[in-house]
């Protein structure tokens, strides 16, 4: 039964990253640190659950990001500039949850998914008026997009749906926005769970 609620919640999670951009995490994180709490130590649980949400991001990521390339949806020239922010956030965030208590960090996840729960229901959407140019902005872009994925990779949390309504004050249509986060919540995630692969083996 577990394994099936699982795969049930992981093929919606998905689906809405394929979609949207975001949003798996808000599904996926809750349930597992609920299915690993009966299996695993209360002190391991609440990371693997956060790692093992960051893997299945990735997996669903690039397979939405491969059609969303596929589908000339992607800015290359953003998706470069958004690697390096991306990679140092999401593997420092891991190691940064590694130094909370279980407790702590199960507050500071539950904090996050209020958070992305209120902003996907109740947020208001970006205007698209008075749109910015990249190119000026360039490293408030990537000091931003850095805080984001660390914030974001330290409860194991899809950062998504803080990243695009960023990203949606620039000059970019909509969907190439959708795209280009698409790919790099590939690039995000997968560093993500290589660092809870790491800090966990180092814990």
């Amino acid at each position: 039964m577990i394994y099936i609620v699982c795969f049930l919640v992981s093929a919606i999670g998905g689906l809405l990253v394929g979609g949207i951009g975001t949003g798996s995490s808000l599904l996926l994180l809750p349930t597992l640190v609920l299915v690993l709490d009966q299996v695993l130590p209360a002190t391991d649980s609440v990371r693997f659950a956060a790692g093992t949400t960051m893997a299945t991001i990735a997996i669903g990521a690039i397979a939405g990001g491969v059609s969303r390339f596929r589908a000339r949806q992607v800015d290359m020239g953003l998706v470069r500039l958004l690697i390096l922010p991306y990679t140092l956030g999401a593997f420092a965030g891991p190691w940064v949850a590694a130094q909370l208590s279980s407790p702590a960090l199960k507050t500071y996840i539950a904090g996050l998914v209020i958070l992305i729960a209120a902003r996907l229901f109740f947020g208001t959407r970006p205007t698209r008026e008075n749109q910015l140019e990249l190119a000026p902005r360039r490293f408030e872009i990537a000091c931003v997009l850095t805080l984001i994925a660390l914030l974001s990779s330290r409860g194991g949390i899809a950062y998504g749906v803080f990243a695009i309504p960023y990203l949606m004050r620039f000059a970019l249509p909509m969907q190439t926005v959708i795209g280009t986060s698409t790919v790099g919540a590939g690039i995000f995630a997968s560093f993500g769970t290589l660092g809870y692969i790491l800090s966990l083996i180092h814990i």
